[in-house]
């Protein structure tokens, strides 16, 4: 209900007889009203007292439901089979960092594998949402290849609903963003790449 330009009654929390307002201004959280001496305030509406018809409901944020991750079947296998699997087929390995994590990224990659990472395996994006580094993981989806840690379909909570690092399945391709995963996967003898 627009209440700006309207005069109402307004009690104050110290008086028990209401005084007439105008109200000048109104949002979702309250009202701006001027009282008869030229005085502003800001006000919970709750504190207008309006006809029984025309309450005012302050509109409130619905917390939406948590995302149940969706678990794809595991055909096992070990990271051996998973790293044959991505060498036959194909696959994407980089880093993604902004301008202060390049340095970050190269030492670990240094330590997981006793390698230097070199220049073309690293996207450097200067907007982003992460902190200063990630990972970026992406090999084909087939059902029936190896899967030695969960995969979750996309766009239903990943990893961080499911509690543990998994793999995101979305457009046919499985894609790791964590880095405890793509450690394991390096260490293993994977190694970057962008085919």
């Amino acid at each position: 209900m627009d209440l700006v330009g309207k005069r109402i009654p307004y009690r104050a929390s110290h008086s028990e007889h209401p005084v007439e307002v105008e109200v000048i201004e109104q949002d979702q959280d309250g009202v701006k009203i001027r009282f008869a001496t030229g005085r502003e305030q800001w006000t919970d509406a709750r504190n207008l007292v309006l006809p029984k018809t025309a309450p005012i409901v302050r509109k409130t944020k619905e917390a939406k439901p948590r995302k149940k991750p969706v678990l794809l079947p595991r055909t096992g296998g070990n990271l051996a089979d998973l790293i044959a699997y991505c060498e036959e087929t194909t696959y994407y390995l980089v880093a993604c960092c902004k301008p202060e994590g390049i340095d970050r990224a190269k030492a670990e990659y240094r330590a997981w594998s006793g390698e230097a990472l070199d220049s073309e395996f690293i996207r450097v994006q200067s907007a982003s949402f992460f902190s200063d580094r990630e990972w970026h993981f992406r090999y084909n989806y087939d059902a029936h290849a190896p899967t030695p840690f969960p995969l979750v379909e996309g766009r239903t909570g990943g990893g961080r609903a499911l509690g543990e690092p998994a793999g995101i399945v979305q457009n046919g391709y499985v894609t790791v963003y964590s880095p405890a995963l793509v450690e394991q996967v390096v260490r293993a003898g994977l190694r970057a790449s962008t085919r």
